[in-house]
């Protein structure tokens, strides 16, 4: 895949932020399959799992003109991914509490090298963003 390092998570945002169409496609082609396995990894059903990485673009091509990535554009698909799969969950309370609850930290930290790594860096910019609080915050927040 020859546009994998074609551009830089900023040249992407930028492009997204301009509307430029291509931009969303380079994205999609870089970031569904992290995405989906992420999502696969703790849901377990195909076509739930294609339905929320398509909501994620979608969102992301919704609101891409307010688009701020921080750390980058990986962790940033793979949060937001996470963060569908919490909402499909909460909207489908019949499903069990306990598939999703049960050993959810080791889910995500073992599925797989990539997942295990991108986890790691968003505990530690969590950790340096809870570090720069005001001592009272930091202790209201642990």
């Amino acid at each position: 895949m020859s546009f994998v390092n074609k551009y830089t998570d900023i040249d992407l945002v930028g492009r997204l932020q301009k509307g430029e169409e291509e931009a969303l496609t380079f994205v999609y082609k870089m970031y569904w399959e992290m995405m989906f396995l992420a999502a696969y990894n703790l849901v377990k059903d195909r076509s739930v799992c294609e339905d929320i990485v398509q909501e994620v673009f979608i969102s992301l091509w919704q609101r891409r003109a307010k688009l701020q990535i921080k750390v980058s554009l990986k962790s940033y698909l793979y949060t937001s991914t996470v963060y569908k799969v919490y909402d499909h969950f909460s909207k489908n309370k019949k499903m069990a509490k306990d598939e999703l609850f049960d050993n959810f930290e080791s889910k995500i930290e073992t599925s797989n090298p990539e997942t295990k790594l991108m986890h790691e860096e968003l505990i530690h910019l969590l950790d340096s963003i809870i570090d720069t609080l005001p001592d009272k915050c930091k202790e209201v927040y642990k």
